[in-house]
């Protein structure tokens, strides 16, 4: 009984190291409530409209990392800018995936939520494909590409 204690207890401790950098979640929701055009100020729409225990200077040092972030708060934020809490957290584990910069954008990773609003998830990525066929086929002339987008696309088989 101890034992399975004991290994529950270095579990949960491993969890917490693994997302105990707050940092990262604090520059998001930083980087997105400005690319949003906010101040620290909607801490107090925040605090009425989802009943968390927020204000501009605690919103403050959450974006700084200098608090742990309650996950209650961190669901509340993450619906009022109407992006998943994962937009936040992102894969700490696997590390960034390649197309993982474009949401390192907050104004880019926002049009494109944007887009997904207007036009549905599935118009949307039919949308974004097409500009990108364009891209390259105007772009092609002008930067050397050395394979098409067909070609580097990874194979059914291959594993990323």
């Amino acid at each position: 009984m101890m034992l399975a204690l004991k290994k529950r207890i270095v579990l949960n401790a491993r969890i917490m190291l693994e997302i105990n950098d707050f940092s990262l979640i604090g520059k998001r929701i930083r980087d997105l409530r400005i690319s949003r055009n906010f101040k620290t100020s909607i801490a107090h729409e925040i605090r009425k409209k989802y009943d968390v225990k927020i204000d501009p200077s605690y919103l403050s040092r959450m974006e700084r990392g200098k608090t742990e972030i309650p996950l209650r708060t961190l669901f509340a934020i993450a619906d009022f800018f109407d992006v998943k809490p994962s937009f936040f957290i992102g894969n700490n584990q696997a590390g960034p995936t390649e197309a993982s910069y474009i949401f390192d954008d907050p104004e880019l990773a926002n049009d494109i939520i944007i887009l997904k609003k207007i036009l549905g998830e599935k118009n949307a990525r039919k949308q974004l494909k097409k500009i990108l066929e364009l891209f390259i086929a105007l772009t092609e002339d002008i930067i050397p590409v050395e394979k098409s987008l067909k070609a580097a696309q990874p194979k059914q088989n291959e594993k990323s």
